[in-house]
C-alpha cells in the first residue's frame, strides 16, 4: 500500500498543478469543459492528493505501530505535504489562487522526487525524549513549509513587479494577487516561519541536552543555520517596519532565503547522518 500510494501522489499532484495551470491561463474559456469547471476539478484533484498524502504517512505509521522515522527522503515528502497544506488554507483566506500553478508545480517536484527516491522500508523513529523531539521536528517541518512558501510569494511579487514596469497585461496580471496582497502574504508567512523556527531551534536544543546526544554542540553547522534563518525571516518579517526594506527588496530576500532553505535540504540529504538518526 506504502508504495502504491508513493507512486500515486506524483500523479494526482500533477494533476492538480496540470489543472491550476490551465484554469489560470484561461485554456478553459477556449474550449468549455463539459460537467465541472476546471477550477472545481483542479480544487478536487488537490484536496484528494493532500488526503492521499496523509494517509500514505498514517499507513507508515501502522506499519511500526508508532511515530516512523522521517529521515532522508521522507522528510521532503514531509516537506510537500506541509507546503501544500499551508497553501491550501492560505490560498483561500486570502483569495490567493492565482498562486496555486508555481506552489501546486514545486509540491509535485518534490514529491516526484522522494517518491522516486525514498526508501519503502520502514522503521521506527529513534526514541527521544517526548515532547522535546515531537515539538523540534513539528515546528522545524512547519516553518521550513511557511518559510517555503514565503519565497515563492516574494518570487511571484518579484515576476508581477517587472512584468507591470514592462507593461505587459497578460494572465500574470489578470490572475495573479496584486502586489500589495503578495508583500502581506510573504510577510506573514515570513513571520510564521520566524516563530516557528526559534520554537523548534530551541526544542531541538533541549532534546539534545535532554538525550545528551554525542558531539552536540553550538557551533553545529545544523544549529547555525538554524539560528541564521531565524535573524534572516525575522527581518523579512518586521520589513515594513524596517527604513529602506521595500517590498520588491524584501521579496528579493524572500527568494534568497528559499535557495537557502534548498541549499540545506541538500546538505541534509547528504549527511543523513546529521539530526534525524542520532
Amino acid at each position: 500500500m506504502i508504495q502504491a500510494l508513493a507512486v500515486l501522489l506524483p500523479v494526482v499532484y500533477a494533476a492538480a498543478a496540470a489543472l491550476a495551470l490551465v484554469h489560470f491561463l484561461g485554456l478553459e474559456r477556449r474550449a468549455p469543459p463539459r460537467g465541472l469547471p476546471i477550477a472545481r476539478l483542479g480544487t478536487i484533484a488537490f484536496t484528494s492528493a493532500l488526503t492521499l498524502h496523509v494517509v500514505l504517512f498514517a499507513a507508515r505509521a501502522a506499519v511500526v505501530g508508532t511515530v516512523p522515522s522521517f529521515d532522508g527522503w521522507w522528510s521532503i515528502s514531509a516537506l510537500a505535504l506541509v507546503l501544500g497544506a499551508l497553501h491550501f488554507a492560505v490560498a483561500a483566506r486570502q483569495d490567493a489562487r492565482g498562486t496555486d500553478p508555481l506552489v501546486l508545480g514545486t509540491v509535485f517536484l518534490a514529491q516526484l522526487t522522494a517518491s522516486a527516491a525514498a526508501s519503502f522500508e520502514v522503521t521506527a523513529a529513534p526514541e527521544r525524549p517526548v515532547p522535546f523531539y515531537l515539538l523540534h521536528v513539528m515546528s522545524i517541518l512547519v516553518a521550513s513549509g511557511a518559510l517555503m512558501l514565503s519565497g515563492l510569494h516574494g518570487l511571484l511579487y518579484l515576476v508581477l513587479f517587472r512584468q507591470m514596469r514592462l507593461r505587459r497585461f497578460g494572465p500574470l496580471f489578470e490572475r495573479l494577487p496584486p502586489l500589495d496582497r503578495l508583500a502581506h502574504l510573504m510577510r506573514r508567512t515570513a513571520m510564521a516561519a520566524f516563530v516557528l523556527l526559534v520554537i523548534g531551534t530551541n526544542g531541538g536544543i533541549w532534546w539534545a541536552h535532554a538525550a545528551s546526544v554525542p558531539g552536540f554542540n553550538y557551533g553545529d553547522p545544523g544549529v547555525l543555520l538554524s539560528l541564521g534563518l531565524c535573524v534572516y525571516f525575522a527581518a523579512i518579517a518586521f520589513s515594513a517596519r524596517i527604513p529602506g526594506a521595500t517590498a520588491r527588496r524584501t521579496s528579493l530576500a524572500a527568494a534568497i532565503g528559499l535557495l537557502l532553505l534548498v541549499a540545506s535540504l541538500s546538505l541534509f540529504l547528504m549527511d543523513s547522518s546529521f539530526h534525524w538518526t542520532r
